[in-house]
């Protein structure tokens, strides 16, 4: 990864998601994330959602835990929990 685009997307990080007033987690729109998977309420399994259409969530605010640095995941928890990654611009 170029030195550019990890910039780009730090910038990114920093404007879209910001951090929640009563608990200081990060938290971040449904329309600012990639939804991967969908966490099934017992923790027993995930569904894909890579071909779902998931717009109705677009203005859901989410509260973010880190799942992988590595790969960029996290748990985006509202009333259900998904598996995302932050849409980065460019």
């Amino acid at each position: 990864m170029t030195e550019t685009k990890q910039k780009d997307e730090k910038a990114f990080a920093l404007q879209n998601v910001s951090h929640c007033t009563l608990c200081g987690r990060k938290t971040a729109k449904g329309s600012e994330l990639i939804f991967i998977s969908n966490i099934a309420r017992d923790g027993s399994k995930t569904s894909d959602l890579t071909n779902t259409d998931m717009s109705h969530l677009n203005d859901t605010v989410f509260i973010l835990n880190s799942l992988s640095i590595t790969n960029k995941t996290y748990i985006a928890c509202e009333f259900n929990s998904y598996v995302v990654r932050l849409a980065y611009c460019g």
